[in-house]
C-alpha cells in the first residue's frame, strides 16, 4: 500500500481506513460468492463416496476477517470450520484428524477442477495437523484469500447463549487453554460481527498496524516464542470502545490511541466478558476465578473461557512498538499535541449489568449471584467487560467510603467510582463549552465599535487537561484578542475585554438549554484579571467552574515539537510581571504539559486534587489576612515530578505514587523543581534570570510554561504539610497487612553531577553546591515530553 500509517495525521485516519484498508464492495461480493461455493461443495461432497457408516458434514461455518467483517484490502483471510458428525465430544477431535484433513484436501482439489479456482494448498509439517491452509485466487477475484480449514465438534446446538453444561464439559476435556476454541467459532465471529461499523474500522486499523509494524519483530523471537495474535488486539479494540466511548461516531485517533495505551500497560491487563459464560454456575465460577488469578496479561476469549488469548506471547515487543507509534503523526493533532486516549484504566472496578461488582484485593473470591430474567435480557443486549488488577472478588457493592477510609489497595477503585466525572455531565459540558466558544469567537466586540476581534479561544483547566473530578470540575477559557500586541497592552486593556466578555455571556444564557444554569461571579477587584462563572446541571447536580482570561497571543500557531524562542520569554521578563501575571498567555503549553501524560498519572493528579479539596481547603480558616494555601497547580506539578523521578511506569502503584506526593509536600522547605521543556539555559539572558529564580527561598516549583511563575510562592505550605503528615497515618497509606505504603525514592535535595556547559547553583539555605542539570525522562531516541530537576 502506498500510504504510510505513521505519516498519516490523526485527523485523517478515517480517510486512511477508507482509502487504504477497506476492501472494495466488488471484491467482498466476489469473495463471498467464492467462499459460499467452497462451503457448499465441502458440505455436499465430503465423505459422500465413502462406505457406510459415512461421516456427515453437519455445517460449515465461516470465520476469520471475512466472516467478521474486518478484512483488509490486499490481506483477507477466512476460517472454514467443518463440523462433523463423527465427533461426539471435544476429545474426539484428536482422533483420525489427519485422515479427515486429507479428505478435505481431496475435496478441495476436486472443487478446484470443477469450479476453476486456483487453489494452492500448504503442506503441513505436522504428522497430525489441526488445520489445512490454502490460498485461493481466480480469474474473477482481484485478490487472493488465505483460508484455514478446521474440523470441529459441534458443541453448540443453536446460536443462543450456551448452557453451562457445554462449558463444564469443555473444562473437563481441556488440557491446554483454547485447545478446542474452533468449536466456538460462531460465537467468536458473532462477538465482532455485531459491533458497530466504526468499531470494525478501528479493528481494521489496529490489524494493519500489527501487520505493518509489529510482525517485523518476528526476527527477534527465539525458538518456541510467538507474538500475541491479532485476535487479542481485536478484543482489546472492542474493550477500549465499550469502556471508553460507546459512541457510534467516536474519534478514530482517540480509539486507536486507547488500544495502544492498553498494549503499553499489558503487565496489568485482565479483560473478560460474560456474554456467553458467567459466575452463576458454581463450576464455572471456580474455573473463572482460577483463570483470572493467573499472571497478566489476561484477555479471556469471550467464547471460550479456557482460552487466554496471547498467553505466553512476547507482549513486550508489541508494547515497544506501541510506545513508538504514540510518537508518530497518527497520534498527534495538527498542533503537534498528543492525541489523548479514552479514560480506560488497566486497573478498574466496574459494576456489571447484573448488579454485582468485581473487586480487586486479597479477599477470597465468591460466586456471582444468579441474575433475574430481566437482567439476563440486558446481558443479551450488551456484553459486560471487566478489567482487574489482582485477585477477583465478586460481591455486593461496598458502602461508599471517604479517601481516608479507603485501603491503599483500593485507591484505583476509589478513583474510578468516586472521582471520574459522570459521562452525561461531560457530554452536557462539552456542548456548553462549544456554545460558549462560538459566542466568544463570533459575538465578542461585535457591537463595541472596536477593531478588536477574538483570534482563538483555548480550553484549559482540569477539563482541558483531562483531570476533571466528579461533581466539581473547572475549565479555563483563555481568549486571545487581536488588539493585544504585547504584555503591556494586555495589562492596559484587560478590564475592557472582561467587561465585553461578560456582556456576551449574559446573552448566551438561553442557548445553553433548560438543564444548564449559568451564574456569573461578581469581582471585588477594580482591574480584574479573570471573569469567573459556573455552569450547573439540574439533572446531575454536578457543576463546573469557568475562568475566562484575556491573553496576548505570545506563542502564535503551535505545531508539533513547538518550543518558544528565547525572545518570547525575554519579552515576558522585560514586561516586569507580578509573579505569574501573564501565565494565561502560555495556557496551551501548560495544558499540553499535562495532556501528554499517561492516563494513570492523570488519575494520580485527580486523587491528589480530591485530597486537596476535601482535606487541605478546610485549613483556610487558619489563614491570616492576605495569606493563601498553595494552589492545586503546584500539587499537579509535584505529582508529575514524583512520577518522572522514580516510576515512569504507565501502570504504577497508585498508593505509592500518592504517598510520594505527600512526602514531597512534607519536605516542602527543600523543594526546587523545574522543567526545561519550553525554556532553558542556552540563552544568556534567560540563564541569568533562571539562576536568580532558582536562588530564591524554597519551596520553588517553577511553572514549566512560564519561568516568571513560582507556583505557590509565599503560600502557607506548612498547612498543606500538616495535612500531608496526617494523611500518612490514614488507611489510604497503609496496606491490609498492617505495613505502611512506602514512597518512591524521590529525594527533596539531590546533588547532580554537572554536565559540560551546566552551571552550579549555590543555595541560599546551604553552603553545599547543587548542579543544575537536565533530567531526561525518555530514552535517547524518544521525543522528550518534559525535563525535571530537583535541587
Amino acid at each position: 500500500m502506498g500510504l504510510d500509517l505513521y505519516q498519516t495525521p490523526a485527523g485523517k485516519l478515517d480517510k486512511f481506513i477508507f482509502d487504504a484498508l477497506q476492501p472494495d464492495s466488488t471484491f467482498l461480493r466476489q469473495a463471498g460468492q467464492a467462499i459460499d461455493t467452497i462451503c457448499e461443495f465441502l458440505k455436499t461432497n465430503c465423505f459422500a463416496d465413502r462406505p457406510p457408516p459415512r461421516i456427515k458434514v453437519l455445517k460449515v461455518v465461516k470465520g476469520g476477517s471475512l466472516g467478521k467483517g474486518t478484512s483488509l484490502k490486499g490481506g483477507s483471510d477466512a476460517d472454514l470450520v467443518v463440523f462433523l458428525s463423527c465427533f461426539k465430544g471435544y476429545s474426539d477431535q484428536e482422533t483420525n484428524r489427519a485422515g479427515i484433513i486429507k479428505e478435505i484436501e481431496r475435496m478441495l482439489e476436486k472443487c478446484q477442477q470443477q469450479k476453476h479456482f486456483e487453489v494452492f494448498i500448504e503442506q503441513s509439517r505436522w504428522p497430525n495437523p489441526r488445520v489445512l491452509s490454502f490460498m485461493m485466487s481466480s480469474k474473477t477475484l482481484n485478490e487472493s484469500i488465505e483460508f484455514d480449514v478446521l474440523p470441529a465438534y459441534n458443541a453448540l446446538s443453536s446460536g443462543a447463549k450456551p448452557p453451562s453444561q457445554v462449558y463444564e464439559e469443555l473444562i473437563q476435556s481441556c488440557s491446554r487453554g483454547g485447545e478446542f476454541s474452533t468449536c466456538f467459532t460462531e460465537l467468536q465471529r458473532d462477538f465482532v460481527v455485531d459491533r458497530r461499523t466504526k468499531v470494525k474500522s478501528l479493528i481494521r486499523l489496529v490489524k494493519y498496524w500489527y501487520k505493518q509494524h509489529v510482525r517485523p519483530y518476528k526476527e527477534y523471537l527465539e525458538k518456541g516464542e510467538s507474538l500475541p495474535p491479532q485476535y487479542a488486539l481485536e478484543l482489546l479494540s472492542v474493550y477500549a470502545w465499550e469502556q471508553g466511548s460507546r459512541d457510534r461516531a467516536f474519534n478514530m485517533a482517540e480509539g486507536f490511541r486507547t488500544v495502544l495505551e492498553l498494549i503499553r500497560q499489558y503487565k496489568h491487563l485482565c479483560v473478560y466478558w460474560t456474554i456467553n459464560y458467567n459466575f452463576a454456575d458454581e463450576v464455572m465460577a471456580g474455573f473463572l476465578q482460577h483463570q483470572l488469578q493467573k499472571a497478566r496479561p489476561i484477555i479471556l476469549d469471550p467464547a471460550d473461557p479456557t482460552g487466554i488469548v496471547g498467553e505466553g506471547s512476547r507482549w513486550d515487543l508489541l508494547a515497544q512498538e506501541a510506545e513508538r507509534c504514540c510518537r508518530q503523526q497518527c497520534c498527534m493533532d495538527l498542533y503537534g499535541v498528543p492525541v489523548q486516549p479514552w479514560d480506560v484504566p488497566p486497573e478498574q472496578t466496574l459494576k456489571g449489568s447484573r448488579g454485582f461488582e468485581i473487586h480487586t484485593g486479597a479477599q477470597e473470591p465468591q460466586p456471582e449471584p444468579a441474575c433475574t430474567s430481566n437482567q439476563a435480557m440486558a446481558i443479551q443486549q450488551q456484553s459486560l467487560c471487566t478489567i482487574l488488577a489482582a485477585s477477583v472478588v465478586v460481591s455486593s457493592p461496598p458502602p461508599a467510603m471517604g479517601l481516608y477510609q479507603t485501603p491503599a489497595e483500593e485507591l484505583d477503585t476509589f478513583i474510578s467510582n468516586d472521582l471520574q466525572p459522570n459521562r452525561v455531565f461531560k457530554t452536557q459540558i462539552s456542548t456548553a463549552i462549544h456554545t460558549i466558544f462560538r459566542f466568544l469567537t463570533q459575538n465578542c466586540f461585535r457591537n463595541s465599535g472596536s477593531a478588536m476581534r477574538v483570534l482563538k479561544v483555548v480550553k484549559a483547566g482540569s477539563s482541558g487537561k483531562g483531570t476533571a473530578l466528579k461533581d466539581v470540575s473547572d475549565v479555563d477559557l483563555v481568549v486571545f484578542v487581536s488588539s493585544i500586541t504585547d504584555f503591556w497592552a494586555l495589562k492596559a486593556e484587560r478590564k475592557k475585554i472582561i467587561d465585553e466578555i461578560q456582556t456576551r455571556l449574559e446573552e448566551c444564557r438561553e442557548s445553553l438549554g433548560t438543564d444548564l444554569v449559568l451564574s456569573i461571579k461578581k469581582t471585588k477587584w477594580e482591574n480584574p484579571r479573570v471573569l469567573t462563572f459556573t455552569l450547573t446541571s439540574r439533572t446531575t447536580d454536578e457543576h463546573i467552574d469557568f475562568d475566562v482570561l484575556p491573553a496576548f497571543d505570545a506563542l502564535g500557531q503551535l505545531c508539533r515539537g513547538y518550543k518558544p524562542t528565547p525572545q518570547v520569554y525575554i519579552s515576558l521578563i522585560k514586561s516586569d510581571p507580578e509573579g505569574s501575571e501573564f501565565s494565561p498567555c502560555f495556557t496551551e503549553l501548560q495544558r499540553n504539559f499535562i495532556m501528554a501524560l499517561p492516563t494513570k498519572l492523570k488519575s494520580l493528579i485527580r486523587l491528589v486534587k480530591r485530597w486537596y479539596k476535601q482535606y487541605v481547603l478546610p485549613h483556610k480558616k487558619e489563614l491570616g489576612k492576605g495569606e493563601s494555601l498553595p494552589p492545586q497547580y503546584a500539587l499537579e506539578l509535584l505529582s508529575v515530578y514524583a512520577w518522572e523521578q522514580d516510576s515512569r511506569d504507565p501502570a504504577f502503584n497508585m498508593a505509592e505514587g500518592f504517598r510520594t506526593v505527600l512526602e514531597l509536600i512534607r519536605q516542602y522547605k527543600h523543594l526546587c523543581v523545574y522543567w526545561t521543556i519550553n525554556y532553558g539555559f542556552e540563552n544568556e539572558t534567560l540563564r541569568q534570570y533562571l539562576e536568580s529564580q532558582l536562588r530564591k527561598p524554597r519551596p520553588i516549583i517553577l511553572d514549566p510554561a512560564d519561568p516568571t511563575g513560582i507556583v505557590g510562592q509565599g503560600s502557607r505550605w506548612d498547612l498543606a504539610a500538616q495535612e500531608a503528615e496526617r494523611c500518612c497515618d490514614q488507611r489510604c497509606c497503609w496496606k491490609r497487612n498492617g505495613s505502611a505504603v512506602q514512597p518512591w525514592h524521590v529525594p527533596p535535595q539531590q546533588p547532580r553531577i554537572a554536565a559540560e556547559g551546566d552551571f552550579v547553583l549555590h543555595s541560599q539555605t546551604t553552603d553545599d553546591e547543587y548542579p543544575i542539570t537536565e533530567n531526561r525522562m525518555f530514552a535517547q531516541d524518544a521525543e522528550p515530553e518534559s525535563y525535571c530537576t530537583l535541587l
